[in-house]
C-alpha cells in the first residue's frame, strides 16, 4: 500500500491499484483504500498515529450514524465540518 502526501492540497490518500477486473475492485483491498481516501482531511491527517486515528474515527462515525457503506460514500460535504478542530 502507497500513501503519498499530495504538496498543492496538502491531502494524504493510499494509491489504488489500477485494475479493470471487477472482481478485484469489489475485494477488500480496493475497498479498504476506497473507503480511507474518502475519509474527511482531518482524520486521514492523524493515520500515522493508530490510536489518535481510531478514537477521532470513532467519534466521526458515531456522530453522523451513516447506516450504510452507500451513505457514507454519498455523504454531504457538511459531515466533514467539525472533525479535528
Amino acid at each position: 500500500m502507497g500513501f503519498y502526501k499530495h504538496s498543492i492540497s496538502a491531502t494524504v490518500s493510499v494509491i489504488r491499484p489500477t485494475s479493470s477486473l471487477t472482481k478485484v475492485q469489489k475485494g477488500v483491498y480496493y475497498s479498504a483504500i476506497t473507503l480511507f481516501n474518502s475519509l474527511p482531511l482531518g482524520i486521514k491527517k492523524v493515520a500515522h498515529n493508530t490510536n489518535k486515528f481510531k478514537y477521532e474515527l470513532k467519534k466521526f462515525l458515531i456522530k453522523n450514524s451513516f447506516y450504510s457503506v452507500e451513505d457514507y460514500m454519498y455523504r454531504d460535504a457538511t459531515y466533514d465540518i467539525g472533525v479535528l478542530q
